[in-house]
């Protein structure tokens, strides 16, 4: 295969790759179900609780660290007099 033979085949392959993008597409075969309408995902997001601190509401109710549970061992560090607890 010469160089000519191999720029033809590239040209072949890019122009066969370019068609769907550019709007042309072929035409469905009978029989065919037309593909399923894209539907928004759902994420399950945990809900946790507020921890309460000296009958303050922590600022968070996860670990910024872990992202778990608060441990109510572990002393918060209040920031502008809210306490943020840790795990």
């Amino acid at each position: 295969m010469n160089a000519l033979q191999k720029s033809a085949v590239a040209l072949a392959g890019f122009a066969a790759l370019a068609l769907p993008s550019a709007g042309v597409a072929a035409p469905a075969a009978k029989g065919q179900t037309p593909p399923p309408r894209m539907m928004a995902q759902h994420f399950y997001a945990p809900i946790f609780e507020k921890e309460r601190y000296d009958s303050v509401l922590s600022l968070n109710d996860h670990c910024p660290v872990k992202h778990g549970k608060l441990n109510t061992n572990i002393r918060p560090t209040y920031i502008n007099r809210q306490p943020v607890g840790f795990c």
